[in-house]
């Protein structure tokens, strides 16, 4: 009762925009030195579960409901190179309600002078974790103050894999370490996994500069996945942007746990320090 309280209480004086601070350390870079989809991704998630935190909506308060939030969807753009050591601020915020989603939003910022270099937004279910199935939000979470400020991303249709294509195809099985405390794959993987597949003139040259994924399934250690991708938009010589769609799926059975579209630009052409 006590605890119950003291979440309350938490929840009332809570700011309504939250900033978490990250610098990149080298763990984040990929061979050639930058941040890539799941880095970015893991950014995102850490500042919307400390503020969760912060707002008492988080897993002391679902838990011991027999509930937990899971990830349905989540798109973000960034418009600068992000390598070893720099300095970034997420800020974060509730920005609406959709029947059973609960939607978040992002501004990426540079550290040093608050400018800002990507957007992101979200979509949060919470779920029954015995029967793995969506559950209403609760009243305390619907009660959430969201702050009047226009939306970071405006709403786009979700991506879908185009059919008919023989995909490039990468085989992936799940390990124990890429489960989070829901013990299924962590978003933040699904988006490591998703370069598997993608041409590698595309992977070498170019850095991802924005991506959406929704997330349809979920997958289990042990499991063997396939992850596809195919080229929908190809650039031309004059290093402008490239678009490629993805989809995981689990061949055993067919289903299809998640489905992405990302937009790759030139490699430099988008430094993170102002000159």
């Amino acid at each position: 009762m006590y605890r119950a309280a003291a979440m309350n209480q938490e929840s009332n004086t809570a700011p309504s925009v939250h900033r978490e601070a990250f610098t990149v350390r080298s763990y984040d870079l990929d061979p050639r030195g930058r941040v890539g989809a799941g880095g970015i991704c893991r950014y995102l998630q850490e500042a919307a579960a400390q503020h969760a935190t912060r707002l008492g909506v988080a897993t002391e308060r679902l838990g011991p409901l027999g509930q937990a939030w899971i990830l349905g969807r989540l798109r973000w753009r960034l418009d600068a190179l992000l390598g070893r050591g720099d300095r970034i601020v997420v800020e974060t915020w509730p920005s609406g309600l959709e029947r059973l989603r609960a939607l978040r939003d992002f501004v990426l910022r540079r550290a040093d002078d608050d400018a800002p270099i990507g957007a992101g937004t979200s979509a949060w279910l919470i779920v029954d974790l015995a029967r793995r199935r969506p559950v209403r939000m609760p009243a305390f979470v619907a009660a959430i103050r969201r702050p009047e400020r226009p939306r970071a991303m405006s709403d786009v249709e979700a991506p879908g894999f185009p059919e008919g294509v023989e995909p490039a195809s990468a085989s992936i099985t799940v390990r124990r370490s890429d489960l989070d405390l829901n013990e299924h794959v962590n978003n933040a993987r699904y988006a490591d996994w998703l370069i598997e597949s993608v041409p590698d003139r595309i992977w070498r040259e170019r850095r991802i500069a924005s991506l959406d994924i929704v997330f349809c399934a979920e997958a289990r250690a042990g499991e063997r996945l396939a992850v596809d991708c195919l080229e929908v938009d190809t650039a031309g010589d004059d290093g402008g942007k490239c678009v490629t769609a993805h989809r995981i799926r689990r061949p055993d059975d067919g289903r299809v746990l998640v489905r992405a579209r990302a937009s790759w630009t030139a490699s430099d052409d988008a430094p993170f320090r102002t000159p």
